[in-house]
């Protein structure tokens, strides 16, 4: 899943194993669907300019779709193995994409192409005609499937993880052209296949997680891991760099929270005094200063990072650990159990409001039907408008101001998940 890119996130993404790929304007209530792979979906992106959707199969393409109209404007199928990642660099220009042929292969954005021109193709080829060569930038140096893609802000580096427990950290070229290149440094210290990571905002560290359980962070000037959560025994369940650099939260399976200084390694501190068990995600505000994290004992909490103290306390959030922070900071929206749907402002601190409660009428028939429990949640930044995703594969628009749901699109035959 993913959201567009301008102001307002005004458009959201998703693609399923059923070989379809859908764009919704929410506020709207448009859909356009995306249809030509023939296999499962495995990743989708917005383009910076949010004017183009990326998504990547296991048939072995990426393509590229005009999200006005869903209509197919490029079509990359230089892998020829599945493609289970796809990036696109911070100027719209280049996309990295990699998979099961343990390749990162580098081309050029360029959605021009139209139907007519592929059957064109076709055509040449079918008349033994030779046509040009598709041009790319090949990144050699995984042994294994490639899990994950992620480029630094400023476009310079890709990093990436496979199936072979490795991070390799890449330079970019200012220009794709047929031509290969090693690794620029290869992080090694995991112990299972590494499913995540991504760079630091100022591209010094790399970040990245996978199925030991523990996430690494590190230092790129060293060549070397500087930090890693994995408290002991105790599993670590999510982390997240605060956005002003100075702080990273992990949650773990103990119900604790930690805090750690990014640049020394050093445990600042311990949140203990709250959940009971299970922290399963921690989210820290656009400005720092606020940490929420959600357990499995069914509630969510939200402290003050400086003094590491619990400011409020939010009971029946679910126990599943849903919920979602504005970008402005301001809210917080959280979910999962048959409390319905809590909304949060940030400032206040007020009572959570309440939507979505599990039992609802059931529409024109006057009887009583369970809502499907939610999977995830996301709020805009004004506060009034929520999103959400449900076990069943509907995802519903909320208007807050009315506590009124305005908008519920079913396409997804399985849960959505983000």
């Amino acid at each position: 899943v993913a959201s567009s890119n301008d102001s307002t996130s005004e458009y959201v993404a998703a693609g399923d194993n059923k070989r379809i790929g859908r764009i919704w304007r929410w506020r709207g209530g448009s859909e356009v669907v995306l249809l030509g792979h023939i296999d499962a979906l495995t990743a989708i992106e917005f383009t910076p300019d949010s004017q183009f959707v990326m998504s990547s199969s296991l048939d072995g393409t990426v393509r590229v779709w005009r999200r006005e109209d869903g209509s197919e404007v490029q079509r990359f199928a230089g892998h020829g193995a599945p493609v289970l990642s796809v990036a696109v660099d911070p100027d719209g220009k280049r996309v990295a994409s990699g998979g099961a042929d343990r390749r990162i292969l580098l081309w050029s954005l360029n959605p021009v192409e139209n139907a007519s021109q592929r059957v064109e193709s076709v055509i040449k080829q079918l008349r033994g005609e030779t046509l040009p060569p598709v041009i790319f930038h090949t990144f050699q140096g995984h042994e294994n499937t490639i899990q994950d893609i992620s480029f630094s802000l400023d476009g310079t580096r890709i990093v990436s993880s496979d199936n072979d427990n490795l991070v390799l950290v890449w330079d970019v070229p200012e220009e794709v052209k047929v031509a290969s290149s090693a690794p620029w440094t290869r992080l090694r210290g995991h112990g299972g296949w590494v499913r995540a990571c991504r760079f630091s905002a100022d591209g010094s560290q790399v970040i990245s997680g996978g199925d030991d359980r523990v996430w690494k962070f590190w230092r790129l000037d060293r060549y070397r891991e500087f930090l890693s959560l994995n408290n002991g025994s105790t599993p670590i369940l999510d982390a997240c760099y605060c956005p002003t650099g100075k702080v990273i939260a992990s949650g773990h399976l103990d119900g604790t929270v930690g805090l750690w200084d990014p640049q020394s390694g050093e445990r600042l501190a311990t949140l203990s005094d709250g959940h009971q068990y299970l922290t399963s995600r921690a989210r820290i505000t656009s400005d720092g200063k606020l940490l929420a994290t959600a357990a499995g004992d069914n509630t969510l909490r939200l402290w003050d990072l400086q003094r590491g103290t619990q400011l409020s306390l939010m009971e029946n959030s679910g126990r599943e650990g849903v919920f979602s922070l504005s970008r402005n900071g301001r809210w917080l929206v959280a979910g999962g159990d048959d409390q319905g749907v809590a909304v949060w402002n940030l400032e206040t601190l007020s009572t959570p409001s309440r939507i979505r409660i599990g039992l609802h009428p059931a529409a024109g028939q006057g009887q009583i039907s369970t809502l499907p429990e939610v999977n995830c949640v996301a709020i805009s930044d004004d506060g009034k408008i929520a999103v959400m995703g449900d076990k069943v594969g509907n995802i519903e628009f909320w208007d807050l101001s009315r506590d009124k749901m305005v908008k519920r699109v079913f396409g997804h035959s399985e849960s959505v998940v983000g």
